[in-house]
């Protein structure tokens, strides 16, 4: 049996908080460099897609030998398909797996669409001339994608 110590069923959750936590510090990051509401939500949720996803797939993936009660023994070099502890692990891992599915969708759908609908009374303050805005948005694209504009 795996020995665990009892924070180990919390950590899920620290990653959902933090992904959500980035997730609007980034925004507020775009809002204070003068983008708008709505561009700087949609900016933050496009650079932030891809971390938030493959933290939430990768978490789930290696979960999935739990839940289908998959387990090995490294002693004897066998594998078996329903074990003792696989027993007593697939409900945890079940109920984490469907928890991190949520807690994505929250962080990618629900958090921004609450930022956008409180951030929308705040005005026209925190836009710019257009030709400015289009300029950030690309060099934020050049360097989300690691290439440099001149080349």
């Amino acid at each position: 049996m795996i020995a665990r110590s009892h924070h180990d069923r919390y950590w899920r959750a620290v990653v959902a908080v933090n992904n959500a936590i980035v997730l609007i510090d980034y925004t507020n990051q775009l809002r204070s460099n003068g983008f708008a509401v709505r561009e700087a939500v949609v900016l933050a949720g496009a650079t932030r897609l891809r971390p938030v996803l493959l933290t939430a797939i990768t978490t789930i993936l290696g979960l999935v030998p739990m839940i289908t009660g998959v387990s090995y023994d490294f002693r004897n070099l066998t594998m078996s398909w329903v074990s003792e502890s696989s027993q007593f692990w697939q409900s945890m891992a079940v109920a984490v797996s469907f928890g991190l599915l949520a807690a994505t969708f929250l962080t990618l759908v629900v958090m921004p669409t609450l930022y956008f609908f409180a951030g929308a009374g705040e005005g026209k303050s925190g836009t710019r001339q257009k030709q400015t805005r289009q300029e950030e948005m690309g060099a934020v694209f050049f360097a989300v994608r690691g290439v440099s504009e001149s080349a």
